[in-house]
């Protein structure tokens, strides 16, 4: 069988039939009858006289002539069709481990999310998470308090103190991440 092989102008490939040609993948057909590049929020991943289609919710376009969307990474989500950008997880929420999502979810019981997580993590042993986190950007610390309340750490440490042990007394402090 003879195939026809088409040269297409600048900006255009063959469409599927490979008998004709199209805008590019990541080109739309404006009304001038010319391919311009996607607009940001857009891609299109085939070579046709169509528009670029918006990026689903989870997705985004940051730059001209994508020929797919990107999904949003960890921590960050797009909630709404056409995103050039994906906006972070505040504190306390999470992707929960999963890029490309439209929204955050709350971290459960026992958990913990500083805020641009993709998962919430378990407070240590003797925390529980802080209700609501407040902490001065780029701060290291987890977001527990202890489970003692402080007037009583410090009586707990006073009768350590009057005891005679062999071991350190505890002691109540951040732990870095």
């Amino acid at each position: 069988p003879l195939r026809l092989i088409v040269e297409c102008p600048l900006r255009e490939a063959p469409i599927l039939s490979g008998s004709t040609c199209g805008c590019a993948p990541g080109l739309e057909l404006l009304g001038a009858g010319q391919c311009e590049l996607c607009p940001e929020g857009k891609a299109k991943s085939l070579a046709a006289n169509t528009a670029c289609g918006l990026c689903h919710p989870g997705f985004y376009a940051d730059h001209l002539g994508q020929v797919e969307c990107t999904p949003c990474e960890l921590g960050r989500f797009a909630d709404a069709a056409g995103r050039t950008a994906c906006t972070a997880c505040a504190a306390g929420t999470s992707t929960s481990g999963l890029a490309g999502q439209d929204s955050c979810s709350a971290c459960g019981p026992g958990t913990y999310s500083l805020g641009n997580e993709g998962a919430c993590s378990l407070c240590p042993a003797g925390f529980k998470p802080r209700r609501s986190v407040r902490l001065p950007a780029m701060q290291d610390e987890f977001a527990c308090d202890p489970l003692v309340p402080p007037s009583l750490q410090h009586q707990r440490a006073s009768s350590w103190a009057s005891h005679s042990h062999d071991e350190s007394p505890p002691v109540n402090r951040s732990f870095a991440v």
